[in-house]
């Protein structure tokens, strides 16, 4: 989807940020700037390049001469702004991380749920995004998970939830031309 250099700086970057928040999202105000310099100076070694970043209620926001990036967690999370219209939502569940990158090469969302507790809105999400007019490129079911890629125009998606464990995450990318 991007180039292979571009996508694994922001791959790397990605798993960073999650790995930051973790730590950086429990400190209190008075450490937040501490912990941000913390983070910049972490994503900066990783990226070589660099890097700034911002803390604030439950959000963490990356940017650099690539692009830019945010990670939330928190109790009201809602559907990314910016993700295309046609990207169902899954009924039913609560979404719990948002993840947005934005590069010259293109742009990635994630978004992860809770409370997937049936086969039948899997079902639904698979109908609605086939009713947006995506065409569904793959699906691998097993007793307690499913997994769909699926492809529009310049965009891909795949989806993988898990209804043992009530959870899932939609991934949607548009490599720009």
């Amino acid at each position: 989807m991007f180039s292979k250099s571009v996508y694994s700086r922001w791959m790397v970057l990605l798993v960073l940020l999650m790995a930051c928040s973790v730590l950086v999202l429990g400190c209190s105000q008075v450490s937040e700037k501490a912990s941000e310099k913390l983070a910049e100076k972490a994503l900066e070694s990783a990226s070589g390049g660099d890097v700034k970043v911002d803390l604030e209620d439950g959000q963490i926001k990356v940017e650099s001469k690539d692009g830019s990036s945010t990670f939330k967690t928190g109790e009201d999370l809602s559907w990314p702004k910016s993700m295309p219209a046609d990207v169902p939502q899954i009924s039913g569940a609560k979404i719990s991380n948002v993840s947005e990158a934005s590069t010259a090469e293109g742009q990635t969302f994630m978004v992860w749920f809770e409370g997937i507790s049936d086969e039948d809105q899997v079902n639904k999400f698979k109908a609605d995004l086939e009713a947006q007019g995506w065409s569904i490129s793959g699906t691998t079911t097993t007793p307690e998970s499913t997994y769909i890629a699926a492809e529009k125009a310049d965009w891909s998606l795949t989806a993988t939830f898990n209804t043992e464990e009530g959870q899932g995450i939609i991934v949607a990318g548009q490599q720009k031309k």
